[in-house]
């Protein structure tokens, strides 16, 4: 099992957030899109939540890397709050 790599020695359990998907409010990616000058062609990778270690920020710059081989001008974009991001 991969998370024997990691030194689990039991298999993990998912623990849910408690957030429901109903919860959020769908926005308007092309009024978006305007206000901030993207294309609306441009593809746009976006990672909103918590900066803490346990996210594995660096984990997404990895991704951000191999993505670009596919999406040259992907646009990666980062909406975090967290230890070093005060609200």
């Amino acid at each position: 099992m991969p998370w024997r790599n990691y030194g689990i020695e039991r298999m993990p359990e998912v623990i849910p957030t408690g957030l429901e998907p109903e919860s959020f409010e769908p926005g308007d990616g092309a009024a978006f899109r305007q206000r901030h000058g993207i294309a609306a062609q441009r593809q746009v990778l976006l990672y909103v939540g918590r900066v803490a270690f346990e996210k594995n920020i660096g984990f997404l710059l990895k991704v951000l890397i191999r993505v670009r081989q596919d999406i040259p001008d992907v646009l990666a974009g980062v909406r975090a709050r967290g230890l070093r991001f005060p609200a």
